[in-house]
């Protein structure tokens, strides 16, 4: 794995991941945010981060794919206590206590929630473990001398009610180490320098010639026994039969405040949107199919259908 192409990964994930990290924090803060990146080239986190000036509020945590790289995101504690204050409303206090640090925390969780959704859903993922929120006052707290000496340095830029605050991001990885089979489809530092260099031009005009490449497609021949099997009878919803899916009861939702849920104990009772007595939703793969009431059958919950969705609704289910 080169330095340039863990860069070109952290741009494109970078892009994919904006829009849904600034529409989380809107909504956990209560403020319009912009956000910016800048990656810097000289592969050195450790020599970068001798120039961090502390105290700084310190995220810290690891991702195992499709390389393992330990993460460490620092931000200037009059940001931190901006958004806690933000979040429960109240005015920002003076110095961070623990009580910010289990806030901040849990919207940290509710952000990487939605961004590893949205990653699964452009067919990536998002693999974190041990993550840790701190108060160092010192860069020797982080003991970044036993990391690994590459990787990149990811500064953002973030913009809230015309004041701008930067968080940077130090990622170390042994980029030496890692094997071709971890990487998956290694580029080329020729590919990766085109890629690099791209700036939006277009792959089907030829650089030197100014021609545009046009390829003639040859479409396959279809005949009356396409749609068969291999048995020569018509396919149908009989191949799907065996095919699992995941059915899911919806009792109702609410919505809650991060301070409310800090505020939560045992015994506490969460009112739902539903009345007693209301049909229950059934979803089969995210898609509702049918509505319905609770039974116990054998001492376990049950549903007993009351209304089906329409046949198409039904279908769509399926998929």
């Amino acid at each position: 794995m080169k330095n340039k192409e863990l860069n070109i990964r952290l741009n494109n994930g970078f892009s994919v991941a904006r829009d849904t990290i600034l529409e989380v924090m809107s909504q956990l803060f209560k403020q319009e945010f912009s956000l910016d990146q800048s990656i810097s080239s000289s592969g050195a986190p450790q020599t970068d981060f001798q120039n961090e000036e502390f105290p700084k509020l310190v995220a810290r945590f690891k991702t195992g794919t499709p390389y393992s790289i330990q993460h460490i995101f620092t931000l200037p504690s009059d940001l931190a206590l901006n958004l806690f204050a933000w979040m429960v409303e109240t005015e920002a206090d003076s110095e961070i206590s623990d009580e910010h640090l289990e806030g901040l925390n849990e919207a940290i969780n509710t952000i990487i929630g939605q961004l590893s959704t949205t990653l699964a859903q452009e067919g990536g993922a998002l693999d974190i473990d041990d993550l840790q929120l701190s108060m160092c006052d010192t860069i020797e707290t982080l003991e970044v001398q036993s990391l690994p000496t590459e990787g990149s340095i990811v500064n953002y830029t973030l913009t809230v009610s015309g004041n701008t605050s930067t968080v940077n991001h130090y990622l170390f990885a042994d980029l030496e180490s890692v094997s071709v089979d971890q990487e998956g489809d290694e580029l080329s530092d020729e590919a990766i320098d085109k890629l690099l260099d791209q700036e939006g031009s277009d792959p089907q005009v030829d650089s030197d010639t100014g021609e545009v490449n046009v390829q003639n497609v040859e479409f396959g021949t279809f005949d009356e026994n396409a749609g068969n099997g291999s048995n020569g009878q018509p396919r149908n919803i009989d191949m799907l039969l065996d095919v699992d899916l995941e059915v899911m009861v919806e009792l109702g939702h609410k919505t809650m405040l991060i301070k409310e849920i800090l505020k939560l104990g045992k015994g506490s009772v969460i009112e739902l949107d539903k009345a007693a007595g209301e049909p229950l939703g059934m979803f089969v793969n995210g898609r509702k199919l049918a509505e319905g009431e609770v039974v116990v059958v054998d001492d376990r919950f049950g549903i007993r259908i009351t209304q089906l969705a329409g046949t198409s609704e039904r279908i769509k289910s399926l998929g």
